[in-house]
């Protein structure tokens, strides 16, 4: 136990994404061993915790400051003048792609490469392409380690799932907020281009913040094909519900929904983005580049491969299913990383 090391988290409204849900899962490990302390930036609720953690005085006891994303990771900076602290956390969950980034993650961006790198740090990457990207930018090498996330600890793998993937209707899903990082709107491009060459039963169903915004695309007599749906929560029960997730993402890290789908027994169709190859393994697609007719071949092989390959409806292939994605997305292990990290800064 360690009880006498101090760490507050600070992290930017994440609105339910992957990044959101990493923090949740490696907070409850942590809280085994650490005081843990929570400023999620624009919430005033939680400046409670920062007062906390900058008024705390104890010669015995040290802190730690965990800056999630550019903008907690320069938040995190600026603390560290309000109270003596043992070391900082910068844990950095995105892939450059300057074109598709607002003023105020360059301006954060750039800060952070500035002034932290002085500091007793260490910079966090789920991935070596997000690590090398970084170190390109002018990042320090010395100071940076890749921790894959992780999401699924072994006595998941016990858990009994009631999912029948054989139906009359192929259902294939969407799971993202609408931005333009997120391209939804290859996937359904894609989906109409596949219906109507192939006269197939699919629909496509689209989960996540705003995407009833994408209404305005979908025609009076395509309304019976594509369904949206804003509400967040059920995520466990989308995936069951379908037979194909598609990942259409312009620019992506580490996406936990290909791990969680393919867990909860789904395959999975992806742009060729970061670290989709090594969570899909054998369990989807890869698409060739990013335009429609690669999406379509995509969704035809896969849609041929659910109706006549009757092995991946068997059981022993869900649970290499699921064998597959805690492998890859192993919380305990990525907590046991974020645990050194933390000693060390504090010896």
């Amino acid at each position: 136990m360690h009880k006498k090391i101090i760490i507050l988290h600070i992290l930017p409204r994440l609105y339910g994404g992957g990044a959101e849900k990493i923090h949740n899962l490696l907070y409850q490990k942590l809280s085994k061993d650490f005081v843990q302390l929570r400023l999620v930036i624009f919430d005033k609720n939680s400046y409670i915790d920062l007062l906390k953690f900058v008024l705390y005085r104890h010669k015995n006891h040290k802190k730690i400051l965990f800056g999630w994303m550019y903008y907690g990771g320069l938040l995190a900076f600026i603390i560290s003048y309000l109270t003596p602290i043992s070391g900082q956390i910068i844990s950095l969950h995105s892939l450059l792609d300057k074109r598709l980034e607002g003023l105020p993650v360059k301006i954060s961006r750039k800060l952070i490469k500035i002034f932290l790198p002085f500091k007793k740090v260490v910079f966090t990457y789920p991935n070596k392409i997000s690590m090398s990207q970084h170190l390109l930018d002018g990042f320090p090498k010395n100071k940076s380690i890749v921790v894959k996330n992780g999401i699924f600890l072994e006595e998941d793998l016990e858990i009994k799932s009631t999912k029948s993937n054989y139906e009359k209707v192929f259902k294939i899903g969407v799971l993202g907020r609408n931005n333009r990082y997120k391209n939804l709107e290859l996937a359904i491009n894609a989906f109409l281009a596949f219906h109507y060459s192939t006269k197939s039963t699919a629909k496509i169903y689209l989960k996540g913040d705003k995407v009833d915004l994408l209404s305005k695309y979908i025609s009076k007599d395509q309304e019976n094909l594509i369904f949206l749906d804003s509400n967040t929560n059920n995520v466990d029960v989308f995936f069951k519900e379908i037979n194909l997730l598609i990942v259409p993402s312009i620019c992506e890290c580490s996406p936990l929904v290909i791990p969680e789908a393919i867990f909860s027994g789904t395959r999975v169709i992806s742009t060729p983005t970061a670290d989709a190859y090594r969570l899909i393994g054998n369990f989807g697609t890869i698409t060739d580049d990013f335009e429609i007719s690669s999406m379509v071949s995509a969704i035809k092989k896969e849609y041929n491969l659910f109706s006549r390959n009757k092995k991946i409806h068997k059981k022993n292939y869900f649970i290499s299913m699921k064998t597959h994605s805690y492998k890859v997305s192993n919380l305990n292990k990525m907590s046991s990383e974020f645990k050194k990290i933390i000693l060390k800064l504090t010896r």
